[in-house]
């Protein structure tokens, strides 16, 4: 037996002093989510959370920059986490018209779903 010298995965703990950078507008959630989060013993929430504070979640860093990017030009906001049981969850953020004149940072919907839902 050799142990292991990766350190466990931890779910990240969410903090009140998460500070959101955008507004994720009404959130949706699939069934498919409701029951992976069901089967994690979690709350969406968390992840929502996570979500609004550009946490990278499981995005290679030039996803997470495009990310950042669409706080400014009003892209879509894609995040992928994954559940305490091992599930993928992915969060969309819908794009706005930003040459019509809407804040990027408000989105108008975010949607919680699995990534066979999209």
């Amino acid at each position: 037996y050799v142990p292991s010298l990766e350190k466990p995965r931890q779910e990240p703990t969410v903090s009140t002093a998460v500070k959101p950078v955008f507004d994720p507008g009404q959130i949706l959630i699939t069934p498919g989510a409701v029951d992976a989060l069901t089967r994690a013993k979690q709350k969406p929430s968390g992840f929502v959370l996570r979500h609004v504070g550009m946490d990278q979640g499981e995005l290679c860093d030039s996803d997470h920059r495009a990310n950042l990017t669409a706080l400014r030009t009003g892209l879509r906001v894609f995040n992928h986490y994954t559940t305490a049981a091992g599930e993928s969850l992915w969060l969309i953020s819908e794009s706005v018209d930003v040459k019509a004149g809407e804040d990027p940072r408000n989105r108008t919907l975010t949607t919680l779903l699995l990534p066979e839902e999209y």
